[in-house]
């Protein structure tokens, strides 16, 4: 999906900085994905990490491609690196998590990354959107559901669209505790559209 004006994710994390008064430089952020910035906002699409390196971010990209400076990460699988476990001031999900196929795994890894007090920052494709480009998609209820099962404060919570076929909903987490609940318990009380049993 990549960070864009038109789907709201620069804006996005210009708000977090903004209304959580984060100092920009030596901040520490995980980004699912290696995305890259998309042409509406410098006029070339270029690697998210050297936009947000120019800005003295501490950016680390996860993707199994290992491209544009990433590290070659299986979000299919609990990262176990202890140099990555709970230390970035904020993770972002730009369009990566709904093609991973193991779920919990996917959203248990973004809450093992965020350190506690750390900010978890979200796009994904509503439910029904984008019709036949992602498997999965998120209800309404999804981000409300989600914070209730993993003790987050759900910090905002938006919808968004890039054009009429392709809505999104925004969302900001903030991580309060270590712990993440097991499968059978997330499974009971949240739902992804378009998922099979696990």
């Amino acid at each position: 999906m990549g960070i864009s004006r038109a789907n709201g994710a620069l804006a996005l994390i210009q708000d977090v900085i903004r209304s959580e008064k984060l100092v920009v430089v030596g901040l520490k952020m995980a980004e699912l994905g290696n995305q890259s910035l998309r042409k509406d906002v410098l006029g070339v699409q270029v690697p998210a990490k050297a936009f947000f390196a120019a800005m003295g971010i501490l950016h680390t990209s996860l993707d199994i491609n290992g491209k544009d400076g990433s590290l070659p990460v299986d979000l299919r699988l609990p990262i176990t690196q202890p140099e990555l476990l709970e230390c970035f001031d904020i993770v972002t999900n730009f369009g990566t998590i709904q093609e991973i196929e193991r779920q919990h795994t996917a959203w248990q890894n973004v809450h093992r990354l965020a350190k506690v007090g750390g900010l978890m920052l979200h796009l994904v494709p509503q439910a029904g959107s984008w019709k036949g480009k992602f498997p999965l998609g998120f209800g309404e209820e999804f981000f409300p559901a989600l914070a209730q099962c993993c003790s987050y404060d759900l910090l905002k919570f938006d919808r968004c669209e890039s054009d009429p076929e392709s809505k999104l909903f925004a969302a900001v987490l903030r991580k309060k505790s270590r712990e993440f609940p097991a499968e059978a318990e997330f499974f009971s009380k949240v739902r992804i559209d378009g998922l099979a049993a696990q």
